[in-house]
This record gives C-alpha cells, sequence and structure tokens, in this order.
C-alpha cells in the first residue's frame, strides 16, 4: 500500500447509518511521521446531489425551515411541465419547479443528514435529530443566518479527519466534529410555540479525538521511517564503496603498467633470434669452406 492525493478509502459511520468516502485533504506530519490526511469533503454532506438521493430528510411534518433558501432568479413560463425533476438540484429553479419545494413537502439544503437509526441498531428514533458539520459549515448562508452566532471555520470545524501513514496505512490521528440539531415547529397544539418560526435549532457540538499510546507511534517510525532511511543511506553507501573499489583496481593496474601476456613474442626478441640463427649459419659455412 502507498497513499497518494489521488486515493480514496469508504468508511461506515454508525451514527449516522451511512457510509462516506474519504479524499484528500492534507500532508501532515506527526510525531515526525509523515501521514496523509483524508476527510469527508462538502461532496458527501450534500443531500441535494443526485447520489445522495437516499440520504435526505423526509420532513414529514412538511415545514420549510429554510425560506430563503435557494435563490432563483425571477421564474419565466413552464413549457416543460411533467418532463422535469424538480427533486434535483439543477432544476430547483427551473421555471416549472418550487424551489425547494417537492411531492409536498420541503428539501434541506446541503450540509446535513438526518439521524435515521440508533448506533448499531436500526429501530427509529423518537423524535427528529439532524446532523451537520460544527456551525453549518457546509450549508449554504441562508442556513447560518437563521441562528445568531452561527461563524464557521473550516481549521476548526471540518467534521471528518483521518490521518494515515502512507505505506501502512496506519491512522495515527481521527478528529470527529459532528453538531446535532432539532427542528422546531410551529404547533397549533402547544400556543407557546405559535409566534415561533419553523427553524433548524442547533442543540450543541462536539469534538472527538482518540489518544494513541506514544509506543504505537514509536513502531510506525521505527518501522516506516527510521528503517526506510537506513536502508535508503545503505543504498548509497554500497555503490560507493564499490565506485571506491574500482577506482583503487584501476590505479594498481596503472601503477604496474601492462604486462606481457603468456604466448606473446616481442619484436625484439624476434629480431635478436633471428640474428642470432643467421650468425650460426655463417659460422658453419666458413668451416666447411
Amino acid at each position: 500500500m502507498h497513499l497518494t492525493e489521488s486515493s480514496t478509502a469508504d468508511m461506515f459511520f454508525s451514527f449516522m447509518c451511512r457510509s462516506f468516502t474519504k479524499t484528500f485533504y492534507r500532508k501532515e506530519t506527526i510525531q515526525s511521521i509523515p501521514t496523509m490526511g483524508y476527510h469527508i469533503g462538502y461532496d458527501e454532506w450534500d443531500t441535494t446531489s443526485d447520489k445522495n438521493v437516499g440520504f435526505r430528510y423526509r420532513n414529514v411534518e412538511r415545514r420549510n425551515y429554510f425560506p430563503q433558501w435557494p435563490k432563483c432568479p425571477p421564474k419565466g413560463q413552464c413549457l416543460q411541465s411533467g418532463s422535469i425533476d424538480c427533486s434535483r438540484k439543477i432544476n430547483f429553479c427551473h421555471a416549472c419547479c418550487d424551489g425547494s419545494h417537492y411531492n409536498g413537502t420541503y428539501l434541506l439544503p446541503p450540509g446535513m443528514f438526518p439521524l435515521v437509526c440508533y448506533p448499531g441498531r436500526l429501530q427509529p428514533t423518537p423524535f427528529a435529530v439532524v446532523y451537520s458539520p460544527p456551525h453549518f459549515l457546509f450549508s449554504p448562508d441562508e442556513v447560518r443566518s437563521t441562528v445568531v452566532g452561527m461563524a464557521p471555520d473550516a481549521e476548526k470545524h471540518e467534521p471528518m479527519i483521518y490521518n494515515h501513514e502512507t505505506y501502512s496505512g496506519t491512522t495515527l490521528r481521527v478528529i470527529n466534529r459532528l453538531q446535532v440539531n432539532m427542528p422546531v415547529i410551529q404547533s397549533h397544539d402547544v400556543p407557546s410555540s405559535q409566534n415561533m418560526p419553523n427553524v433548524m435549532i442547533p442543540l450543541f457540538w462536539q469534538e472527538a479525538t482518540p489518544v494513541f499510546h506514544q509506543f504505537i507511534f514509536n513502531q510506525v517510525w521505527l518501522g516506516f521511517v527510521l528503517v526506510p532511511r537506513l536502508m535508503q543511506v545503505l543504498q548509497f553507501v554500497a555503490i560507493g564503496l564499490g565506485l571506491l573499489l574500482l577506482a583503487i583496481l584501476f590505479f594498481l593496474q596503472l601503477r604496474k603498467g601492462d604486462p606481457v601476456k603468456p604466448g606473446r613474442i616481442s619484436v625484439l626478441e624476434t629480431t635478436s633470434h633471428w640474428l642470432s640463427s643467421t650468425s650460426s649459419n655463417q659460422s658453419g659455412g666458413l668451416r666447411r669452406m
């Protein structure tokens, strides 16, 4: 395994009874260990997108919690009635659609997911709860303007961040931030709520970060930081020693000179042998005379 910026990973989040896809966020160094940070980005929280249609808040109470959303320009005449899917985000402001109003109820803006079950139990909750990033980080301004005090900051309120060691994939840090909201509606049965608007009220938000033992960091650093560095250094040392030995052998060869190879006769030896044989022949000829 080698994590890169294009790597993705799927995860199941039990508190929402749904899966998410983690995408690259940023690189960070934790305890001297290089890591790749992945997060659950805006696209995963956008319930108005086509891929998240199944995770939309059902809004059985049929209340418009955000009447200012979406902001649509003046509409013209509808000429395609019946052929436009008004549940799709791209058609919210179409002349044949009515903004967030669809199928007798109202869709919620991006950045919110309903609590549809208990963690680990497929049972409905007794009351409506909507999850979101803190301060409605991934929601439009029309959502944040309904509540006083909303000041989203990506550095402080990014909902889910996971840091992994790049080679082993070991998780070294987890930051989980979540805001719990409750819809409050006007009700004729409750006189005190008759003057209240239909609004999504934040109850609280929490940040959870597990604490890892130092032993884990030490083992990961030893196995995936120190050892690879030593191996890389040893490679260069081995190459350097090899080049040094070649240089020494070449230098010694130059010092000794080019030795005479066995079986090879030099020109000087050939000439000397010819002169000696000629001299012997002349001496023998003189004796016979």
